[in-house]
């Protein structure tokens, strides 16, 4: 599914996929992510949402992913200052899971911005 152009993702849309191991989602329009988006996916372990717009990734997301996820790209955000915010908490607990750039990311811990 990348580079398809792609700006909206609705949990509907990948409830059906109950096997899915890798989800490539690079080189989309995508913005936001649903805070349910990859709950049916329990399978999901290589998850690719590099080179998108998105600015957040809702700690609801990884909270889902993070018994499971074993490669997580986001590196390349195509706008704004070229930052994404991921929590914290995440990082801490993963830090070898992400393949990222430390220029494309900015670390948040609860409402903070570091």
């Amino acid at each position: 599914m990348s580079y398809n152009q792609l700006s909206i993702l609705l949990p509907e849309s990948l409830s059906h996929l109950l096997a899915l191991v890798s989800l490539r989602l690079r080189g989309n329009w995508i913005t936001t992510l649903p805070p349910d988006l990859f709950e049916s996916l329990g399978r999901l372990a290589i998850l690719d949402l590099s080179h998108n717009f998105i600015e957040t990734v809702p700690s609801s997301i990884l909270s889902q992913l993070e018994t499971r996820i074993t490669s997580l790209r986001l590196e390349g955000k195509k706008q704004g200052n070229g930052k994404i915010i991921i929590p914290i908490q995440f990082i801490a607990c993963h830090l070898l899971l992400l393949l990222i750039s430390t220029a494309d990311i900015k670390l948040g811990f609860r409402n903070t911005v570091l």
